[in-house]
């Protein structure tokens, strides 16, 4: 399970890594991208433009890469709202394809979300009921590919309007309305995290899952690793081996710690 996270800029991208502690990955050329410790959350800055997003998006998919993803584009928008307001979107429109895909966002009710149009040239069209970027359409037309619609959210924070015009836009603005709405950013990374764990549990519910939950008493986060354990387990050891460990074991801990230790360097 792995949730990604794609933004344009360094300086969208500033505090949320300073927040979360992701550390960078040196190696990395292509793209500057950031992690946590296992690499469950990851973060690549992708630069402007719809095409620079969709590119982004399918590196970072296959960066690390496990079946169960999740994607979430974040970033700044034009719109006739008042700045620095948090939107997700609900639906999003490419002009010059005149396509449309429509986020779902039922697990996200506490939050207002708009229409999102993706352009390729910034403009001044503050005057229609909605938000307008230059990533958000490519960055989910690459996106569907690799997961399915509940897993891949739009963040929106409002920068310029009629009033307050992109000129006035700066690096330290952008941080600041980062930091603003850093609570809400937060709460959507974490509930999409959440939606992923249980899809994971969820498809791991092979005969071994079944039995051991029932069998031991695991916590919520021991369900994860267990079926995380698993799914590897069923890839690269034998149904004997399984059943060995499964047979040896006296409690959920030490059950975690045998699959750990027997899998070895594939855990890693």
């Amino acid at each position: 399970m792995k949730l990604n996270i794609v933004i344009a800029l360094p300086c969208e991208a500033k505090f949320i890594i300073q927040t979360l502690n992701l550390k960078k990955d040196v190696a990395e050329h292509t793209f500057e991208i950031y992690h946590n410790q296992d690499k469950t959350l990851c973060l690549i800055v992708s630069g402007i433009g719809k095409i620079n997003a969709a590119i982004a998006t399918t590196y970072i998919a296959q960066y690390a890469n496990v079946k169960q993803q999740g994607f979430i584009n974040i970033g700044i928008a034009a719109g006739p709202y008042e700045i620095g307001i948090m939107f997700l979107a609900h639906k999003l429109y490419d002009p010059i394809i005149n396509k449309t895909f429509y986020p779902k966002i039922n697990f996200l009710k506490n939050y207002p979300s708009r229409s999102l149009e993706t352009i390729e040239i910034p403009n001044s069209d503050y005057l229609m009921e909605k938000m307008i970027d230059m990533e958000a359409y490519g960055f989910y037309q690459a996106a569907i590919k690799f997961t399915t619609q509940e897993f891949i959210q739009v963040i929106k924070i409002i920068s310029d309007n009629s009033t307050e015009t992109r000129q006035k836009i700066s690096t330290e603005f952008v941080n600041q309305l980062m930091k603003k709405n850093i609570n809400d950013i937060l709460n959507v990374i974490n509930s999409s995290h959440e939606l992923l764990d249980k899809e994971t549990i969820r498809l791991a519910q092979s005969k071994y899952f079944v039995e051991l939950v029932q069998s031991f008493h695991f916590s919520q986060q021991q369900k994860l690793q267990l079926a995380r354990l698993l799914q590897r387990a069923e890839i690269f050891l034998n149904e004997t081996q399984i059943n060995t460990i499964i047979k040896n074991a006296n409690s959920s801990k030490s059950l975690l710690v045998t699959l750990n230790n027997d899998l070895g360097n594939i855990w890693s």
